[in-house]
């Protein structure tokens, strides 16, 4: 920081040195276990990534594999998908071919197998990457990984995240669309020309579409078939909170015979199927490799293969690498004698602490209470900051309970709900950087809230006295409710506002403004100028377009009036109110700086008027914008 503010002051001549980040390198060069460390992640996870491949990518869309996307093409594939199956169980069942052997070796079979299963990766990452260039998105990166010591390629396709939901299906879908489709041509081929040298690897590319591809629908890892489940239910991190509930919570439900709702009754039926089908795929793929490996091991010890036996030796070795050699580095970090382990124990923890005392204070500067502290304040108050876990499904923070603490996310995410007619009704979710817990401490009262961890949960924990010592004045003259509290809640309830932190959410609180319509009231009319945006907050609002149609209906968490501010033009439609009406409304000036500027918001909403905009082209009518 004292570096910074010199640089920024112009006492300094030269660029900043990141001094600590190079000392630690060196040192760390000093010791044979960091070499052996980096050799050991490059081993299990190292991605090379091509420069310019969007481009590429592009290119090959528009090129031919647009024609895929359309009925036609789809049509076409899903009939290579069907010959492709039909076909590959043929040969199977009634041809008693072998996929496991080529030309009668089972060497061969297995250098066939690793060939294959690289060129259906390809092809299946090839399918991601086309679907997302078919919904005009980019695709990040992409190129070759060594995962585990065996070659792959990978795609990264994060960019469709911020399409809505079909095209995020179709991303997912694609993958294993494109290798049923390309096992068609390729079955065809086996059968057509049984006699080629090709023939056995033909049907090695079915036997791994048929199978490896195929599991990527299983819905219990998470591979294709999960992203599917969970952009479908629309329920993120539908697995770890799944897992969390079977574990912590569904027992205790079931012995007070409590009821479950429906997110409930999803986390119970896939957390249990998904604990016991993946110990049967793991079952399965034990039992697999076991009959494969003997028969792999009979062949060269019958035969005397010195191919087969080298090729034996380098399997075991890359699955049992990264076994030995973790087990050796900590041999060597042992043997190197008491003193320097005490001392590498040492340097850790005090690394740790200071990443921990460097992300406290990171932390208090985004609590927008704090924003008049000094830094020597911020500084005593990061002090009595204590780390603390949770695991997904515990509770940090129980409703009723006095407060004792308040706390400050590090990572993760954590959700409060409150009881409400014996059922629990979640309020908001919370994410790094936002505090929880101070309302209690304010008022000496109990808790008026659960927070519950929904994934792995890091937190700061501050103590009460040091609280009210340091803390209780700086919120109190920020104005902080209950009332306030809950509007924030509510106002992350909406659909635009997903995602952000509940912390950001107070500028545009401060800017919103409530206002109320009786039934039968025009809200906004067509060829109005533009001037305000709005929340619906209870009520129902109809939106006709200007030929009198009924384009829809709004209402609680819905909005309207963007379009007109973000282009700068008169109403298109009129909205009425159908019934008493609350909402939150903001002037042009106030939406421009809240939503478009510090929240960066003006994408999703451009979606959202897409999406109505698509439906209403669906219905025949015209373009629908408010």
């Amino acid at each position: 920081h004292v570096v910074e503010q010199l640089r920024q002051h112009r006492f300094l001549d030269e660029p900043p040195m990141q001094l600590w980040d190079e000392v630690d390198e060196r040192l760390k060069r000093r010791h044979w276990t960091s070499r052996a460390d980096a050799a050991l992640r490059f081993f299990i996870n190292k991605e090379f990534a091509v420069d310019g491949m969007d481009r590429v990518m592009q290119q090959l869309y528009r090129g031919f594999a647009w024609i895929f996307f359309t009925r036609a093409g789809l049509g076409l594939m899903a009939l290579l998908s069907l010959l492709g199956t039909g076909l590959f169980l043929h040969q199977l069942l009634v041809a008693g071919s072998d996929p496991l052997r080529v030309h009668g070796s089972a060497a061969l079979g297995l250098v066939g197998l690793a060939a294959v299963s690289l060129l259906v990766t390809l092809i299946h990452e090839g399918g991601h990457a086309m679907a997302v260039k078919a919904s005009g998105r980019d695709v990040n990166r992409c190129g070759f990984m060594v995962y585990y010591g065996a070659p792959t390629f990978f795609v990264d396709t994060t960019d469709i995240w911020l399409e809505p939901q079909r095209a995020r299906l179709r991303v997912s879908l694609a993958g294993v669309v494109a290798v049923w489709a390309a096992s068609g041509l390729v079955m065809l081929y086996a059968v057509l020309a049984p006699d080629s040298f090709l023939a056995p690897f033909a049907l090695q590319f079915g036997f791994i579409a048929m199978v490896d591809n195929t599991l990527n629908l299983l819905p219990l890892l998470e591979l294709d078939g999960y992203y599917l489940l969970m952009d479908w239910l629309e329920m993120p991190l539908l697995r770890p909170r799944a897992l969390a509930f079977v574990r912590h919570q569904l027992p205790g439900k079931l012995l007070r015979r409590e009821a479950f709702d429906r997110e409930e009754r999803i986390f119970a039926l896939y957390g249990a199927t998904a604990v016991a089908g993946t110990g049967l795929i793991l079952g399965f793929a034990i039992w697999f490799w076991v009959e494969y490996g003997s028969r792999l091991l009979i062949e060269a010890l019958d035969g005397g293969n010195p191919w087969l036996s080298g090729l034996i030796v380098a399997a075991l070795a890359m699955g049992l690498a990264p076994v030995l050699l973790g087990l050796l580095l900590r041999a060597g970090r042992i043997v190197a004698g008491p003193g320097s382990v005490s001392a590498w124990l040492a340097h850790r923890r005090r690394a740790q602490e200071a990443a921990l005392r460097v992300d406290a204070r990171d932390l208090l500067a985004r609590q927008r209470f704090l924003g008049a502290l000094s830094s020597r304040d911020r500084e005593r108050i990061a002090a009595h900051l204590k780390p603390r876990r949770l695991r997904a499904g515990e509770t940090l923070m129980r409703e009723g309970e006095p407060g004792d603490a308040f706390y400050v996310i590090r990572q993760g995410q954590a959700e409060v709900h409150r009881q409400q007619d014996a059922r629990r009704r979640p309020l908001v979710r919370l994410h790094r950087g936002d505090g929880c817990g101070e309302l209690a401490l304010l008022s000496g009262g109990a808790r008026r809230a659960t927070v519950t961890a929904i994934t792995g949960l890091e937190v700061f924990e501050l103590d009460a006295a040091t609280f009210q010592r340091e803390m209780a004045a700086h919120l109190r003259a920020y104005g902080l409710t209950q009332a306030l509290l809950d509007e924030r809640a509510e106002l992350a309830g909406f659909e635009i506002f997903r995602g952000t932190a509940a912390c950001d959410l107070d500028p545009v609180l401060a800017r919103l403004r409530p206002v109320a319509f009786v039934a039968g009231e025009a809200i906004v009319r067509e060829g109005e100028p533009g001037d305000r945006f709005y929340l619906l907050r209870s009520g129902r609002v109809e939106i006709v377009s200007r030929d009198g149609g009924v384009l829809c209906t709004l209402g609680r968490g819905d909005h309207f009036g963007e379009m007109a501010l973000m282009n700068d033009a008169p109403r298109l439609a009129t909205a009425t109110a159908l019934e008493s009406v609350t909402a939150w409304s903001l002037d042009r000036a106030a939406f421009d700086d809240v939503i478009l500027r510090q929240s960066r918001l003006g994408d999703t909403l451009e979606r959202h008027a897409d999406e109505h905009y698509e439906a209403k082209r669906r219905l025949g009518g015209a373009t629908l914008a408010s």
